[in-house]
């Protein structure tokens, strides 16, 4: 591999098209703030304004909220000195004003974080509101706790036998002085306090339920529930914060809840409730199991006023990327100073705040034609003492298209009013510059190569897109393109742009004569100015290593240069896709649009740093053309990492061949060494039973394959299948997965199936695969295969009994074992499990990670932190306990992820450590370095087939001894009766623990054809497919070439060494014996089989099977028709 650094300028000269003509009016509306703090800030602010060529208008709250005084014909830039407070109904109104293309300038941002209300000419926060008309807003106490009888009370809770105080304690920071505190030790479905009956709680004219309520950091939930005299119950969800908080709820804020049918699709009807219930239920507050706590404080009815309005209005903070809500936001912590930053003529060095917040980073404009319709820039950074990164407190953001077309937004995200003050330092120097730009309004879209890294036989694009969201009617331009002095190489391109247009200029290269040493793109205006818009990179070309290092499979390990190698990474997604709603940006994060090669060094310099070794990365087929992949390959590569790299869509269930294909020989993987495997699908599972009803035709045949005939099967299960309603059989239904019963030799029957389907399917991905890329390893992310905890009618996991004789490495998720090392420790069963089902694949967890996000605080509390880095402690417990061979941590950024509401990562969004990467720091080494699993020396005998539910079951039943054995200091490993034996000393037992008859499929004997071959009449080896054709020479010799796996635990024995129990291939009356011992997942090619000596006259079928001569026949029954 090699990479060369790339320098050019592109200079874009602007000058306006009208020659003397009247320059336009630009017009800033200047909010003045809330807090007199701010005064200062909008004073300096005026006074850049002016100077800029805008004339200010000062602006109030109430124009704020008022859309005939707010318009785009009134105003072209919108000026908040303190964001930060707002009305709450300002926001309607000002995200029209964005939407028809206004500007905005914002300081303290994020916006709108106090709402603030209109309380008699005085505008106050939502919550100085509540307090100051607590009393006014809850009219009818029901419950005041203060006097309040709690023997009235009752517990109602489907664990009455766990612990749990209800008391009446003295509140601080309220406006009451006792409270009802509910502590329980841990929460198992529901427990919820009710109260006595109630005589007509709602007065005439009354519909509104309203009470005082808190949580902690943990209980952030809490559900309140209405009965009413029919019996009907309703049940409504707040968000509970560690400070107190009174609730206004409305009728229709309750729903519905499984009691009296005839009442689905109405509402609360508050003139007949009888009573109401408070606490907690997973199924309403899905908090997770453990310890909780909340508060309840006065409780009662009031009727609507328009008090009431102002606070059922509900809030939303407009999506405004860089401006709001909040999650799209995190604190700057360890800084130690500002840099200036981004394309601006301004020096110096800015003060440094006291605190300072940053919007979530976003992709610059560096690299050509990327498809974005937006353009982000930092307008200064915070870095730490050693100058690494800690956010963008300041930002531009061009709105070239979309809902906001011809928008500027300026926000800059520190709180402290003082730090804006030096009217004449640098802070007040980059904000009149930035003033004039967005007065200019001309800005690079994107300019640069197409590519980051080439391969050397590529031509390059290179070029710019231009915008221009002015106001002036049109803007004449050239565009100047230049390398380096040494290349001696420019180009011109004149253009002219209307408002609103975005113009492409470019021009291809060889990307072997793109010189040496970085690259920059200049935008450079006629009226005096230095320059307008700027970006900088540097462009790499790529050539695979003589000497390549692929990653192999020994013995059970992954091994790497001839030495046990252990994946120690993270699954990887940028911190750029943290706090953003667009979903096709936020999933094709290595496509054009998405990738900033910047972010991602940054990101994967702090993975290097916390001791991974490699990251699991993936990519879909629509950003095949971005050859960003190439480029983080090239980076990961020059940092010494691997990637196990998913491809996506699909599963091989409905493989998308031509795709994976076409993503492997786009970026010619089977030459780059930095990829060591591959996923060919994300988490799939058999689903509930509609689901699983795309397989029920196989099922029916497999059912006859096997067992001859329906009859034959019921016969063999004594139970009769589940039938559709036209009398075809169909698969188990949900309870039948979970629940023990007369159904479980049909659940066995059918699980042996889904081991049958599961191999053929995934076998052929692999070796579909392996045609064009032999040097990678090839698998999927499993989610909850192997969890022996997971018990749901609605899903049937995978297993993988035969799937590990499909894959080069099995990949479990840790979801379920998500809490104290009691719940952790399973893990350590999924890994024998494994042994068990192929002891030669390594197991590495492909996902494992815990949110700490709080959605009732928008926030990561240090709790839930501190229970994150608690579950990775346990988690690296259980695995260098178990000899785990990887692990892949999801996920990298830390922040709110929007469509998940989570936040599962690793890392501070500002780069700092969180109590987890302290962890992962810990556990580095020791990790990497630990042994392989200790041999196995007590065994413990398990049985699939008792088991409907599967993995479940199996643990449930063994685990006492599986635990005993571990505390002795053994090492258990996992078997069933027919490990260790062979096809002629196998127990003859066929499947649901019955005995062999010939019209049923043995327990431990089975196999799979995976090639059969026929010579055709071209004389040529074809592919013939399970019921497919073949034309063979007529009258000559129909001769085959079989492929053949062992899907049994008994191995396979030659008749040279077992006359009777030998295996053979049969075609009629012919057999065709194995020459050697064949293994579990062993693979034989029987070449030159002579079918059919005397060839065919006429379209003859050949049925093939196994037999272990003189004891039974087993496995599929694959026909081939031969034709002359």
């Amino acid at each position: 591999m090699t990479a060369q650094r790339f320098w050019c300028a592109f200079i874009v000269a602007v000058a306006a098209a009208y020659a003397g003509a009247q320059e336009a009016t630009y017009t800033a509306a200047l909010v003045t703030p809330a807090s007199e703090d701010w005064l200062p800030v909008r004073d300096m602010l005026a006074e850049h304004l002016e100077h800029a060529g805008y004339q200010v208008v000062p602006f109030g709250f109430g124009e704020l909220c008022d859309p005939a005084k707010l318009t785009i014909e009134s105003f072209d830039l919108l000026v908040l000195p303190d964001a930060s407070a707002l009305p709450a109904q300002s926001t309607t109104v000002v995200e029209a004003f964005l939407k028809a293309g206004g500007d905005i300038f914002a300081c303290n941002t994020p916006m709108w974080r106090d709402q603030l209300i209109d309380d008699g000419g005085t505008w106050v926060p939502r919550a100085e509101y509540q307090r100051s008309h607590a009393q006014d807003l809850l009219e009818n106490v029901l419950f005041d706790f203060d006097t309040c009888d709690l023997a009235a009370w009752r517990r109602n809770t489907n664990k009455p036998d766990t612990p749990a105080s209800h008391e009446l304690a003295d509140t601080s920071g309220a406006p009451f002085k006792r409270a009802l505190c509910v502590k329980l030790s841990a929460l198992n479905t529901w427990d919820t306090l009710v109260s006595p009956d109630l005589t007509a709680p709602f007065p005439e004219g009354h519909a509104l339920t309203v009470f005082w309520a808190k949580g902690t950091a943990r209980t952030t939930a809490l559900a309140v529930e209405w009965a009413e005299r029919d019996g009907s119950r309703w049940i409504a969800t707040v968000q509970l914060a560690p400070e107190w908080r009174q609730y206004t709820l409305e009728p229709k804020d309750f729903t519905f809840w499984e009691s009296l049918p005839a009442r689905a699709g109405t509402e609360l009807n508050p003139a007949n409730v009888v009573h109401t219930s408070i606490g907690l239920a997973l199924t309403h507050t899905p908090l997770g199991s453990g310890e909780h706590e909340y508060w309840l404080g006065p409780f009662g009815t009031a009727q609507r006023s328009p008090m009431h309005e102002k606070l059922l209005t509900a809030f939303k903070a407009p999506v405004l990327e860089t401006l709001s809500p909040g999650y799209k936001f995190f604190e700057c912590t360890d800084f130690d100073h500002i840099m200036l930053e981004g394309p601006n003529p301004i020096t110096g060095i800015p003060p440094t705040p006291k605190r300072a917040f940053s919007s979530h980073p976003r992709p610059v404009p560096g690299g050509f034609d990327k498809g974005r319709d937006w353009r982000w820039s930092a307008l200064v950074k915070a870095e730490s003492k050693e100058g690494r990164w800690r956010g963008n407190p300041a930002t531009l953001y061009v709105n070239a298209d979309g809902p906001y077309k011809g928008g500027v937004w300026v926000s800059i995200s520190v709180p402290d009013p003082e730090w804006y003050g030096d009217r004449s330092g640098p802070i007040a120097d980059i904000i009149g510059e930035t003033f004039w730009r967005m007065r200019m309004g001309v800005f690079l879209l994107d300019a640069g190569a197409n590519y980051f890294t080439y391969f050397e036989d590529q031509t390059a694009e290179i070029g710019a897109r231009v915008v221009y969201v002015g106001k002036e009617p049109a803007m004449d331009a050239s565009v100047l393109l230049a390398f380096s002095e040494e290349s001696k190489f420019a180009m011109e391109w004149p253009c002219s742009m209307a408002p609103g247009e975005i113009k492409r200029v470019s021009m291809t290269i060889p990307a072997t004569q793109l010189p040496g040493e970085g690259n920059s793109v200049l935008l450079k205006p006629r009226n005096g100015r230095a320059f307008a818009d700027h970006v900088s990179y540097d462009i790499h070309i790529w050539r695979p290593k003589e000497k390549k290092s692929f990653v192999t499979v020994e013995d059970g390990d992954f091994m790497l240069d001839g030495e046990r190698w252990r994946p120690h990474g993270v699954n990887y997604m940028p911190s750029s896709g943290i706090g953003i709603e667009d979903g096709e940006y936020f999933e094709y994060w290595v496509g054009a649009r998405s990738y900033d090669p910047g972010i991602i060094q940054r990101d994967l310099d702090h993975i290097k740093d916390m001791g991974m070794n490699s990251v699991s990365i993936f990519i879909h087929y629509p950003a095949i053309e971005s050859q960003n992949l190439l480029d983080l390959l090239r980076r990961l590569e020059a940092m010494g990492m691997k990637a196990n790299l998913s491809l996506r869509p699909g599963t091989p269930f409905e493989f998308e061949w031509d795709k994976m294909r076409a993503l492997i020989e786009r970026y010619r993987l089977w030459d780059n060494d930095t990829v060591y495997a591959y996923d060919l699908a994300w988490e799939p599972m058999f689903g509930d039973h509609e689901g699983r009803k795309r397989w029920d035709p196989e099922w029916r045949e497999w059912i006859i394959e096997r067992y001859g005939s329906i009859e034959n099967a019921e016969t063999d299960w004594e139970f009769q299948a589940p039938r559709e309603p036209g009398g075809q059989i169909t698969n188990p239904l949900d309870p039948h997965v979970v629940e023990n019963g007369p159904h479980w030799r049909m659940v066995a029957a059918y699980r042996r199936f889904l081991d049958t389907i599961l191999y053929k399917y995934y076998d052929r991905a692999r070796r579909l695969v392996r045609t064009v890329d032999p040097n990678h390893l090839v698998s999927f992310r499993m989610t909850l295969a192997g969890d022996p905890t997971v018990r749901w009618s609605k899903t049937v996991p995978y297993d993988y009994a035969c799937l590990a004789g499909a894959v080069d490495l099995l990949e479990p998720e840790a979801y379920g074992r998500i809490g104290d090392w009691e719940r952790v420790k399973p893990g350590w069963f999924t890994y024998e499990y494994g042994r068990w089902a192929n002891p030669d694949l390594p197991l590495l967890w492909a996902e494992a990670g815990v949110s700490a996000w709080s959605q009732a605080l928008m926030a990561a509390p240090r709790e839930q932190l501190d229970f994150q880095a608690a579950f990775y402690t346990d988690m690296y417990r259980m695995m260098l306990g178990s000899g785990a061979d990887g692990i892949y941590w999801w996920w990298y950024p830390g922040g709110y992820r929007t469509n998940e509401r989570s936040d599962y990562g690793i890392i501070n969004p500002d780069g700092t450590d969180r109590p987890v990467t302290k962890v992962i720091r810990e556990h580095a080494e020791t990790f990497l370095n630990a042994p392989s699993a200790k041999p196995v020396d007590h065994w413990i005998t398990i049985d699939r087939d008792p088991h409907p539910d599967g993995i479940a079951g199996i643990y449930e039943e063994v685990k006492d001894a599986f635990w005993a054995a571990i505390e002795q200091g053994k090492t258990p490993g996992l078997r069933t009766e027919g490990t260790g034996t062979t096809s002629a000393d196998c127990p003859l037992t066929a499947v649901g623990n019955v005995a062999y008859n010939g019209n049923n499929p043995p327990k431990y004997l089975d196999g799979f054809f995976n090639h059969v071959e026929i010579r055709n009449a071209a004389g040529e080896w074809q592919d013939v497919p399970d019921g497919g054709e073949v034309a063979a020479g007529a009258g000559k010799p129909v001769v085959a070439r079989l492929t053949v796996t062992n899907l049994g635990e008994a191995a396979w024995l030659p008749l040279a060494e077992a006359p009777e129990g030998g295996v053979c291939v049969t075609a009629g009356g012919a057999r065709f014996p194995i020459p050697n011992r064949i293994e579990k997942f062993g693979q034989i090619v029987l070449e030159e089989v002579t079918l059919m000596p005397d060839g065919v006259r006429q379209p003859t079928p050949i049925e093939l099977r196994f037999e272990a001569q003189g004891r039974a026949v087993f496995g599929p029954r694959y026909t081939v028709v031969v034709r002359p």
